[in-house]
């Protein structure tokens, strides 16, 4: 990556500081669960699709400079993942990007304090346009002109602090949000919207009260429902307990303290910025825009933020060694079952089932129904269990990676269904690519994701079963309480897998192909996800994107 912009003269700067603060808080938190962790593996999702956002950005408005603040673990993959973006014809662009490695203590993953200090230092100079060091690369990188407008993560609210201490004129610090928009109400949300108010003096009361800190009062708050009937926009009626469809993966303190920062953030903010299209949620997108226009907030629904074209591909297949694999597995599956035959089963590269032996019943049923399947298990956390591998061992038409080009798997004519564990970028891949999904979810966005998919769009199936420790009360949609045992959650997979393969999943289907256009849409002209980044770039930007733009944005998804 270039150290200037180069090629144009930057009329206007953007800072993007999106870290890896939530796999950290991931990682830890299996530790306490006694697996072994390797922090080079994660890969954030929320840095990702910010990547592929600045990339969108400055090929809308090359007359932006961005400065994208990462870590040294990060360094490589936020390069790979932005190259995926540019062609030989636009890549002089790809110089607009400066990409700076930040550094952090990676000995204490929940004390992000010297990266925080880094990022308030590095953005005090970048202001006084002074250089700033990348401690990847040793290189000095010129700040060129101050910065107009800030994007930080949706637990970033000592970076706001230090941009509204340091900027000398004023500068819009915007949230970064690539979960799903309804998630946010679970946690920053008004009381009449399924929210929890006014997160921290709720948490600041309890902590006074009780002696505990205001993390465990705001984890207690978040994480503990009481039973209440919550209705979110766009969702079918759920408990208050049901968004936290499994046992805790952390301490209560610790998941509080997440969600306490991202309250803050929100409240602190001068705007919001969604990585999903508002076609996915259109009702959450339109109750946020009306909420926080009480207080002359902005609403951005950006996404999908997902590269594509043949460099994409190309990348991709770069990132790991099983590509050649995965994709002739692919075509053989194809020639040898037909199209849309094959799972897809996946958790991301942080979650994983903690109860495995629901995992090797739901693979059994999957061998005994002779459809094939690709498992992807790139959780560095959770091992795969000996008797999983043992039951796969002798079963021909599966294939076991620990690393998988997704969107080369969603887009082949093979894969039939997508198991998950319905985080956002999964659920976005899944959905441009017009793949119904089948749902497992742990936590908050992934179980919002699920009701929205297997209730509201019909184009995707939840586990119930699946559910363990709060998830054990009743739930709203089966009118009783889930068992969560071996057996129920047999019987459960059972029948999902042959609605799946059979004539319902094909309705499904359907609907999926019907969602994949209309997110096609937002990205055409006048479309919503085209208008907003529009809209988005004049509030920060203040100009118009170059005539002809959007004709060659559409040749170029």
């Amino acid at each position: 990556m270039g150290a200037t912009a180069s090629s144009a003269s930057p009329q206007r700067h953007l800072v993007f500081f999106v870290y890896e603060a939530w796999g950290k808080h991931i990682a830890v938190a299996v530790r306490c669960w006694e697996y072994v962790t390797d922090n080079s593996f994660i890969i954030a999702g929320h840095m990702r699709s910010l990547c592929n956002f600045a990339a969108r950005v400055v090929k809308m408005r090359p007359n932006i400079l961005i400065t994208l603040f990462t870590t040294p673990t990060f360094y490589d993959r936020v390069q790979t993942e932005l190259r995926r973006n540019f062609t030989d014809q636009d890549s002089s662009l790809l110089g607009h990007i400066r990409t700076i490695a930040l550094p952090r203590d990676d000995t204490t993953p929940l004390d992000s304090s010297v990266l925080l200090n880094a990022f308030a230092d590095a953005y005090e100079k970048l202001v006084n346009l002074q250089p700033v060091r990348c401690v990847k690369t040793g290189t000095d990188i010129e700040s060129v002109c101050s910065p107009d407008a800030v994007l930080v993560d949706f637990f970033g609210r000592a970076p706001i602090e230090a941009v509204r201490r340091t900027s000398k004129k004023p500068v819009k610090v915007l949230f970064w949000f690539a979960c799903s928009a309804t998630s946010l109400f679970c946690v920053c949300g008004p009381e009449r919207q399924g929210g929890k108010g006014n997160l921290r003096a709720r948490s600041e009361e309890i902590a006074k009260l009780t002696g505990v800190s205001v993390e465990e009062a705001a984890g207690q708050i978040t994480l503990t429902g009481k039973g209440s009937l919550i209705r979110m926009p766009g969702l079918p009626p759920m408990y208050d307990y049901e968004v936290q469809p499994q046992r805790p993966i952390a301490p209560a303190a610790l998941l509080g303290g997440v969600n306490l920062r991202t309250y803050d953030t929100m409240a602190e903010c001068d705007g919001l910025v969604f990585a999903g299209p508002e076609c996915y949620e259109p009702e959450a997108i339109a109750t946020l825009r009306d909420w926080l226009a009480e207080s002359s907030r902005p609403v951005y629904a950006c996404g999908p933020l997902i590269p594509s074209g043949a460099q994409a591909a190309a990348f991709e297949k770069l990132e790991g060694s099983d590509a050649t694999k995965v994709e002739s597995f692919l075509d053989a599956k194809v020639a040898s079952h037909g199209k849309h035959t094959v799972l897809y089963i996946s958790f991301g590269t942080i979650f994983f089932p903690m109860e495995p032996e629901k995992l090797a019943a739901f693979l059994e049923i999957a061998m005994e129904k002779k459809i094939p399947f690709i498992l992807n298990h790139s959780s560095p956390y959770i091992p795969l269990p000996d008797f999983v591998t043992d039951k796969l061992s002798s079963y021909p038409d599966c294939l076991v990676t620990k690393w998988c080009p997704q969107q080369l798997v969603l887009s082949h004519s093979a894969t039939g269904f997508f198991l998950t564990h319905a985080g956002h970028n999964s659920v976005t891949e899944a959905m441009t690519e017009g793949v119904p999904l089948i749902c497992w979810p742990f936590i908050l966005d992934q179980a919002t994701n699920a009701a929205r998919i297997s209730d509201r769009l019909q184009n995707g199936y939840e586990l119930f079963q699946v559910r363990s420790g709060p998830g054990l009360q009743p739930a709203y949609r089966l009118g009783k309480a889930p068992e969560g045992t071996l057996e129920a959650f047999s019987a459960e997979a059972q029948q999902v897998l042959s609605k799946a393969f059979g004539e319902d999943g094909q309705r499904r289907r359907a609907n999926a192909q019907r969602l994949k256009q209309r997110i096609m849409q937002a990205w055409g002209e006048n479309g919503s996800s085209q208008k907003a980044i529009e809209d988005f770039l004049t509030s920060v930007a203040g100009d118009e994107a170059p005539r002809g733009f959007f004709s060659s944005l559409s040749a170029w998804l």
